[in-house]
């Protein structure tokens, strides 16, 4: 088909308009070379007969415009499509007003053609080939809705390639397409550099804001363009931009699906409790990392794998009920054990819910620290609770042991028959062993640290160990390994001798057909971490680990929970006060270091003790063994115990002292007040209504030169201390011994 063929014929013509006749051509060119075989007649005798060759939609175009400039008598130009018979042309028609007289009017006209030249069947089958073209652009522009993965501006690029090998009019010049900071475009036509263009576009709207346009541009300008032809392009820039809106919203919205399921699928990996899906069995389906780390399997492993696998035999039944109520209920909570890869077993805290496909969404929490933090926790509170029980036993217990030991020390200094002298002598042995248990009830109960002095751990197991050689069956081997090159500690040396003898003795009970019992030193460092999770107050740092091990009958975890419980024993009736472990616990408390037990039935037991290095060493005055010493200076014995102020004026009023005794603080208070003359003031510190710090300070407002011995059937505290660093002379713990109180109170006097 010819679609470039020009024709240069022009047909010159004059055109008149007479009042009354109308419109007339006096004048025409040749007509046969542009209507073969058309008679010039109807033309010439009536020019409107030109618009019959017209097409429907010009005619009404150039008829109402041509109308319009000759009633106003001007100048015409414009373009149209003829149909001479045969052929559809485009051409332009100009009318130049010559001369408007009265009663006539004349214009030279000049019609030419502009356009190719085709035949009706020949602009059929154009039109349906142009048809072909739009429908292959639009539905490649549709099937841009498969290609979502492409990045945008691929999208983009494609969508030009499309429109400028599907949409080619050949007035057509170029495409453009816009969409945020980019531009792409292509040309279909070489058009002359400032040749007139006629462009229109369409917005591509992304969920309501322009984002971005799709232009056309046309080599001609826009009296040149068929109308239909542009509305029809319109629509389709509209569908365009319609198609792209839609593609690009969804490729976004499929981007931030993306983007949201790749967080959620990062905060899933990230968290640090388990997460898993399991279907309607119990089977996991989707695990993540934390997941595999608390169970110690790896993702492929679990896979598949059903949560009853990891429970603990004995909880399975609690973990069946549990998945029944996620069944029926949607969701479920249950703490069990279960069992790691590599055997461990630990304690877990798993939540699930139902989800709407009929799988379930689970939590899983290793619980296990958490657990042995409030069982320490727990263990820790009845030990206080014990402890405090076990004090105040120990004190009111003091107060009468002192009793005890006063008067049968009187006893024991006045009686000449020796029948009468044994028994009192029995008396007192029996007094100082009772003494002996109530200081471990008061270690155990952190209130038994007596004096605190530099210690050489080995040097102390060294000596226990050649008293316990000698005394031990020759069955059990004893064996030592100080490797601690800093073996020395703070403390109280009788009691941590004590706590050594305990537990060597403790070994000895549990391999009764011989075996080894180990002493073991060396120097650790404890992190704050560790020190964190202890049931008591314990400051980091450097630490002497001391190791008593055997190879005895071992303990179950049942006997390892109360081991440290006063008065609990597992020896016959008789054999033990269960004190031991109990003063062991308290020593190792008093002195802020730890203590550690493992053991298994038939396995033996090792205990490890970490005691601080280098702590202060707190000195007070010693306790005299001299012989009672006698006096005759005032003494204000301030004691809510009748017995205890009885028996100490007794003593003292025997060793030559004058005793003003008072069982109240306020009334001590007002005898100083009103008649003074005291030499010394022996004070109880637990005293009920005014305790032995309120009545202390008021004693030094009145007069701070009077020396004041304080006395506690507690041990040295810090309110004690407290006291002497304000000016408390001395500190007296009960049960006292008579050289003890006849010895202070002289070298109170003295300073």
């Amino acid at each position: 088909m010819n679609t470039t063929g020009k024709r240069d014929q022009n047909l010159f013509f004059t055109l008149r308009f007479e009042k009354g006749r109308g419109y007339s051509l006096p004048y025409c060119g040749d007509l046969s070379s542009l209507f073969p075989g058309e008679n010039d007649l109807p033309f010439l005798e009536n020019p409107r007969a030109f618009y019959h060759y017209l097409p429907d939609e010009d005619r009404v175009r150039v008829g109402l415009n041509l109308r319009k400039t000759l009633e106003a008598k001007e100048s015409f130009e414009s373009r149209f499509r003829i149909f001479n018979g045969s052929e559809l042309l485009l051409g332009e028609l100009v009318l130049s007003l010559r001369s408007d007289s009265v009663g006539m009017t004349l214009w030279d006209g000049l019609f030419r053609v502009l356009s190719s030249v085709r035949t009706r069947e020949e602009n059929v089958e154009e039109a349906l080939f142009e048809r072909i073209r739009e429908l292959d652009c639009l539905y490649g522009i549709a099937s841009l809705s498969d290609h979502g993965a492409l990045p945008l501006d691929d999208l983009l690029e494609r969508a030009l390639e499309i429109m400028l090998g599907s949409w080619k009019y050949s007035h057509l010049d170029a495409i453009r397409i816009a969409y945020g900071d980019k531009v792409i475009s292509g040309k279909t036509e070489i058009r002359s550099p400032g040749s007139p263009a006629f462009c229109q576009k369409s917005d591509i709207t992304v969920y309501g804001k322009v984002m971005g346009s799709v232009g056309v541009c046309y080599s001609r300008s826009d009296r040149d363009v068929d109308v239909l032809n542009a509305a029809r392009e319109l629509r389709m820039l509209n569908y365009i931009t319609a198609r792209l809106s839609r593609i690009i919203e969804k490729k976004q919205s499929e981007q931030a699906l993306a983007g949201s399921e790749a967080r959620f699928r990062r905060y899933v990996e990230s968290a640090p409790d388990g997460i898993f899906r399991a279907d309607d069995k119990g089977f996991f389906i989707d695990v993540n990392q934390a997941a595999c780390r608390i169970t110690g399997y790896e993702k492929e492993e679990l896979l598949g794998m059903p949560l009853s696998f990891l429970t603990h035999p004995d909880d399975r039944e609690s973990t069946r009920e549990s998945f029944k109520r996620v069944k029926s209920e949607g969701r479920t909570s249950n703490t069990c054990r279960f069992t790691r890869k590599d055997g461990t077993v630990r304690h877990w805290v798993i939540e699930a819910v139902r989800m709407d496909d009929g799988t379930f969404l689970g939590f899983n929490r290793d619980v296990t620290e958490q657990r042995k933090l409030e069982e320490q926790i727990i263990q820790m509170e009845k030990m206080d609770a014990i402890g405090q029980l076990a004090g105040g036993i120990a004190h009111d217990f003091n107060n009468q042991i002192a009793v005890i030991m006063g008067y049968s020390e009187m006893l024991v200094s006045r009686l000449e028959d020796p029948k009468h002298l044994k028994f009192a002598k029995s008396i007192l042995a029996s007094a100082h062993r009772s003494d002996d248990l109530t200081r471990k009830l008061l270690a155990f109960s952190h209130k038994g640290l007596y004096e605190r002095k530099s210690i050489n751990i080995n040097r102390t197991i060294g000596e226990a160990a050649d008293i316990l050689t000698h005394s031990f069956d020759r069955k059990i081997s004893i064996k030592m390994d100080l490797k601690a090159k800093h073996p020395f500690i703070s403390g109280d040396p009788s009691q941590m001798q004590n706590a050594i003898m305990n537990l060597a003795l403790n070994a000895r009970d549990a391999m009764p057909s011989g075996g080894t019992l180990l002493f073991a030193t060396r120097n650790i460092s404890l992190d704050k971490e560790f020190c964190r999770k202890l049931s008591h107050r314990v400051e980091p740092g450097q630490f002497v680990e001391i190791t008593v091990s055997d190879t005895g009958t071992g303990m179950d975890s049942q006997t390892m929970s109360r081991i440290f419980e006063p008065f609990f024993t597992t020896k016959e009736m008789g054999k033990g006060t269960g004190m031991g472990l109990a003063g062991v616990y308290g020593t190792v408390t008093n002195h802020r270091a730890v203590i550690e037990v493992e053991s298994e039935p038939g396995e033996g037991t090792v205990f490890r003790l970490s005691f601080p290095c280098g702590e202060k060493v707190i000195h007070e005055p010693a306790k005299g063994s001299r012989a009672p010493v006698h006096g005759n200076a005032s003494v204000m014995l301030i004691d809510d115990e009748d017995m205890l102020r009885e028996v100490v004026r007794e003593i003292l009023e025997h060793h030559g002292y004058t005793v003003f005794s008072f069982s109240c603080g306020r009334d001590a208070l007002d005898h100083l007040k009103n008649f003074g003359n005291i030499d010394v003031v022996i004070l109880d510190m637990i005293m009920p209504v005014m305790g032995g710090k309120e009545v202390f300070r008021n004693i030094r407002e009145i007069d701070n030169s009077i020396p004041v011995v304080l006395s506690s059937g507690y041990s040295l505290s810090g309110e004690i201390q407290q006291l002497l660093e304000e000016g408390a002379q001395a500190f007296l713990s009960k049960p006292f011994n008579l050289e003890s109180l006849t010895s202070v109170i002289s070298d109170v006097i003295k300073k």
